[in-house]
């Protein structure tokens, strides 16, 4: 039997055990395991991490790049602890997920979509939801320690104005170079990109253009988990 099928008996989907695995959470033996289509023998032992487990793939991409922040010395483990967060392009709630587990006071979700966001983050009552809600039309007057952003279908340009006007410190947006290059760029039939450096390229312009807008970009690289269809994507942290 393949591992993602027999992982997908302890999860809800296919899909969540595709994530679980990828994201390292599951061992065969002991021995963590990154492929799903990994083939058990009959005397396998499967284990896997439940306290790892998140709701979504984006949760796996935010975490891991929180660990490389904590790992460059850039964070310490207690750094989001008793913050005020915004999460935009909140989704079924990934982002949030991570941020309440990391210790946040507060997360107000924000996102044009309705009745994605899980139970659990739901019922959370340190979360403040605002469904069918576009960012450009958001009035909240409140102040964030932190926004976090996952958009899909938008350039980040289209929504810098926005980001601008929220009263915020510091910023943390899932750069999608699918939706940054153009119509022009070559993408195979799943709309992955053909030439990867035209990813970096799009990313590094993206830093540059914050620099020009006063804000100070303190890291920036590739999500250490690919977009859904196989696409790199990429973390840039900024201050302003």
């Amino acid at each position: 039997m393949r591992l993602d099928m027999y992982v997908k008996s302890l999860c809800s989907s296919r899909t969540k055990a595709k994530e679980a695995i990828e994201s390292g959470c599951v061992k065969v033996n002991g021995i963590v395991v990154k492929k799903g289509s990994f083939l058990l023998e009959k005397d396998d032992e499967v284990s896997v991490d439940s306290k790892d487990l998140l709701l979504s793939r984006a949760g796996y991409k935010l975490r891991g790049f929180i660990e490389s922040l904590v790992q460059k010395g850039l964070w310490d483990r207690a750094y989001l602890f008793h913050k005020k967060a915004i999460d935009i392009g909140a989704s079924t709630g990934g982002f949030t997920q991570v941020l309440l587990e990391s210790g946040v006071d507060s997360v107000v979700c924000v996102d044009v979509g309705k009745n994605q966001l899980h139970i659990s983050i739901l019922q959370d009552e340190r979360v403040s939801v605002f469904e069918e809600c576009d960012i450009r039309d958001f009035s909240d007057e409140g102040e964030f320690d932190l926004m976090v952003c996952d958009v899909s279908f938008i350039s980040l340009y289209k929504l810098m104005d926005s980001f601008e006007r929220l009263r915020v410190g510091e910023y943390i947006w899932l750069f999608k170079p699918q939706f940054e290059v153009g119509l022009n760029a070559k993408r195979n039939k799943k709309g992955v990109l053909k030439d990867k450096s035209l990813g970096q390229k799009a990313v590094d312009e993206f830093c540059e253009n914050l620099k020009k807008r006063n804000f100070s970009v303190i890291a920036s690289e590739k999500s250490r988990v690919s977009g859904k269809e196989g696409n790199e994507e990429f973390f840039v942290y900024a201050r302003r």
